[in-house]
C-alpha cells in the first residue's frame, strides 16, 4: 500500500512537471524556440526551391501571387481633317512587351477615328502627308484619351470674286459674313476686284451676308449658302433681300 501511495505521488509530480513545461514553451517568442520546431510559415515566392536550408528560426517568409493581373485598357478617340492621308493612318506601340507593333487606323467619312483596348504605355500616331513627308504625333496612353484634330483642311481657293444677279462685280468695300454649321464666324471685305480673301475659311457649306453696293445703284443686302472648295472662284449672288 505504501509503494503504490509512492509510485502515484511520483506520477502526479511528473505529470505537473510536463504541465508546467508545455506552458513555458508556448510562452516563449518564436525565435527563442529550439531548432527543429514545427511552426507555420507562408511559402516564399519560387515554392520550397527558394526556401533557406536549414529554415531560419523567426524569419518571415512572404508569398506573391503568381496569377497574373489584368493590365487596364483605354481608348483612344480622334478627328482627322481634310481627305484622309495617302497609305492611311497607323498607331504605333513603342514599349510593348514583344516590341513595336502597329495598328492600323480606319477613319470613318466624318474624319472620326477609334483605337480600342490600348495597354497602357508609350504610343504614336504616324502618316503621310500631301507631299509625301512623315508626320508624326507621339502620346502616352494612360486613360481613355481624346485628341485634338489632325491633318491640315483642304486647299481652298485663295479668293472669291463677288458678282452680282447681272454678273458685275460688287463695289470695293462690300461688308461680308461668313458663317459655318460649326458656329465658326469669318468678317471680310471685298477689294478693288470685288473679291474676298479665303485665307480662314475652311472647306464646306457656309451661310453668308453681303451687304454692298454695284457701281453707282443703291446699297443691297444679300443672303444665302455657298460650298466653299478649291474650284471657289467665284460667287454670283441672287437676288437681293432689300435695299439698305
Amino acid at each position: 500500500m505504501r509503494r503504490l501511495t509512492t509510485f502515484l505521488a511520483a506520477l502526479l509530480l511528473a505529470i505537473g512537471l510536463a504541465g508546467a513545461l508545455l506552458v513555458l514553451f508556448i510562452s516563449l517568442p518564436i525565435h527563442e524556440r529550439p531548432r527543429g520546431q514545427a511552426i507555420a510559415l507562408a511559402m516564399p515566392e519560387g515554392g520550397l526551391d527558394a526556401m533557406p536550408q536549414p529554415l531560419e528560426p523567426g524569419r518571415r517568409y512572404a508569398q506573391e501571387a503568381a496569377a497574373d493581373q489584368p493590365l487596364p485598357r483605354h481608348r483612344l478617340d480622334g478627328h482627322w481633317r481634310g481627305p484622309a492621308p495617302d497609305g492611311g493612318l497607323v498607331l504605333r506601340r513603342l514599349d510593348g512587351p514583344a516590341g513595336e507593333f502597329l495598328v492600323p487606323l480606319v477613319i470613318a467619312e466624318d474624319g472620326s477615328f477609334t483605337a480600342g483596348g490600348l495597354i497602357p504605355g508609350r504610343y504614336r500616331l504616324e502618316w503621310r502627308d500631301a507631299t509625301g513627308a512623315q508626320e508624326r504625333e507621339e502620346l502616352v496612353v494612360d486613360r481613355d484619351l481624346i485628341l485634338p484634330a489632325l491633318g491640315r483642311p483642304a486647299r481652298t481657293a485663295s479668293g472669291m470674286r463677288l458678282l452680282a444677279p447681272d454678273g458685275r462685280p460688287l463695289a470695293p468695300g462690300a461688308q461680308v459674313l461668313l458663317w459655318s454649321t460649326e458656329g465658326r464666324f469669318v468678317r471680310t471685305s471685298t477689294d478693288d476686284d470685288g473679291r474676298i480673301g479665303l485665307e480662314d475659311v475652311a472647306p464646306g457649306e457656309w451661310s453668308y451676308e453681303v451687304r454692298g453696293r454695284v457701281g453707282d445703284a443703291p446699297p443691297r443686302r444679300w443672303e444665302g449658302h455657298v460650298e466653299v472648295g478649291p474650284a471657289s472662284a467665284e460667287l454670283r449672288l441672287g437676288a437681293p433681300v432689300n435695299e439698305g
